[in-house]
């Protein structure tokens, strides 16, 4: 069914390129990059002996290719137009099981559409994005609507690193660990997607309105990398994927734009993407991989502020029936489902005052994060997760020989006694070679409960990637 929709979409946007090319003409852009990254991983955690126990989890070549198609209209740009297609093709090959023989127990295919097994791991082929826009407009372009059709990847909130309005896409870890661009962590999903704004009034430049319809649904992916290849028990999932039924989801945003400010209201309707892991099929010799119905509301903004010369952002969600482990589930399952609020602040601000050795500024990035689930007590045994957690995050960033060089450090601090540590420079001698070389550690108490804690004793990270972008 998927390559069946793959193919009608292709075939639909073809025939809008080759059906008009007597009214306008075609311009393209085509980027792309090839890459090889390697990760090695500290099995026994940093603070118990620096990078003393390594073996290589990844040596994955990767190749993307990013094509967009924009029509130039020898008349003129009519107001009502087909704007432009993009496709984004993304292939690559782990070679860490050809070189290492400690997978070899890793099952060659999954017993699940969303589970990847040794094949699927080995090779990795995915259309990314393929979508058209189609626009209507004024004419004096204040006003103005674009429909969206296809396989895309759409990014909410104003938040680096936590997801707590950006959930219109699942989160996927095929491949992708700590070092990862946030946009490549997303699963893309088709989806039918209007985007319209309108001219303000008063102190509002402009109001804009976008709303979602995505008729599948697809769970969170794990890989290697966040969790084992398989759970230690046969399970199945409660969800194929298929298209329509239950599956649909939904999401809004409004907005307005003012001088200094955007502020957004959010709402999306869908499942959980991650998995609810239901133990009450175990006497049966499975477990059962749940993802309840829930509504999630939300508000993000950001402003500049002038004196000072900085941003504030902030973001919260309120989530309605997400799941959190409780063995003393009345219904036997394992989980219970609760309210769930979260919010951050931010500031971001480039100190002018730049570091020794370079002309650049400072660039920095404060985060403060808090979430609470209602109507949960924690328990060591029966309910593991934090009620309450508390986190805070920093960024450092400048530059050296004219941008040739580029230093950055993060750190995260989690309420439950955990510290994320990670350094990374990188080096492009010109705008299209790079070589970056990153880490990360996790600190703390590693009898915590936070989502970092058992990582204290069991990982620490290395990679070392080099790439050619064009």
């Amino acid at each position: 069914m998927r390559r069946t929709i793959h193919l009608i979409t292709l075939a639909v946007l073809i025939g809008l390129f080759v059906g008009s090319t007597v009214s306008f003409a075609y311009e393209t852009d085509f980027h792309g990059y090839l890459e090889s990254r390697a990760i090695g991983r500290d099995t026994n955690g940093v603070q118990y002996g620096f990078m003393d126990h390594m073996f290589g989890v990844q040596w994955i070549q990767e190749l993307q290719l990013d094509l967009e198609v924009r029509p130039s209209y020898e008349q003129g740009q009519p107001l009502v137009r087909f704007e432009k297609a993009f496709f984004r093709y993304r292939g690559a090959y782990d070679a860490i099981f050809d070189t290492s023989n400690q997978y070899n127990e890793v099952r060659d295919e999954a017993n699940s559409r969303f589970e990847p097994g040794k094949r699927q791991l080995r090779w990795d082929q995915d259309l990314r994005e393929c979508f058209a826009d189609l626009v209507a407009e004024n004419k004096y372009g204040d006003k103005r609507a674009n429909l969206r059709l296809g396989k895309q990847i759409v990014m909410w909130g104003e938040s680096d690193g936590f997801n707590l309005m950006n959930i219109v896409n699942p989160s996927d870890y095929y491949n992708k660990a700590f070092f990862s661009n946030p946009e490549d962590l997303a699963a893309p999903l088709w989806m039918a997607r209007f985007d319209g704004s309108l001219p303000g009034s008063g102190f509002v430049n402009s109001f804009n309105l976008q709303l979602l319809a995505i008729p599948e649904f697809r769970p969170a992916t794990f890989g290697p990398y966040l969790a084992p290849y398989q759970l230690g028990a046969p399970y199945v999932d409660d969800t194929d994927g298929s298209w329509g039924g239950d599956n649909w989801e939904f999401g809004a945003r409004v907005g307005a734009t003012m001088a200094s400010t955007n502020v957004y209201l959010h709402y999306f309707n869908g499942k959980q993407d991650g998995p609810a892991v239901d133990i009450s099929t175990l006497a049966d010799g499975y477990l059962t991989l749940s993802h309840p119905d829930s509504d999630s509301y939300g508000f993000s903004f950001n402003h500049f502020v002038g004196t000072g010369n900085f941003i504030f952002r902030g973001e919260g969600s309120f989530t309605t029936d997400k799941s959190f482990t409780d063995y003393e589930d009345p219904a036997g399952r394992g989980y219970t489902l609760h309210d769930f609020y979260q919010v951050l602040i931010a500031i971001d601000k480039s100190f002018s005052a730049p570091p020794i050795g370079t002309n650049s500024a400072l660039s920095t990035s404060f985060q403060i994060y808090y979430s609470h689930v209602d109507g949960y007590s924690q328990d060591d045994m029966l309910r593991p997760a934090p009620e309450d957690t508390w986190r805070a995050t920093l960024l450092l960033s400048t530059d050296y020989l004219h941008g040739s060089i580029s230093p950055n450090i993060f750190v995260l601090y989690d309420s439950e006694d955990a510290w994320l540590i990670s350094p990374g420079v990188t080096y492009s001698p010109d705008a299209k070679w790079y070589f970056t070389v990153s880490m990360a550690t996790v600190w703390g108490d590693k009898d915590g409960h936070g989502d970092y804690n058992p990582y204290i004793g069991s990982s620490g990270e290395v990679a070392l990637k080099v790439g050619y972008k064009w």
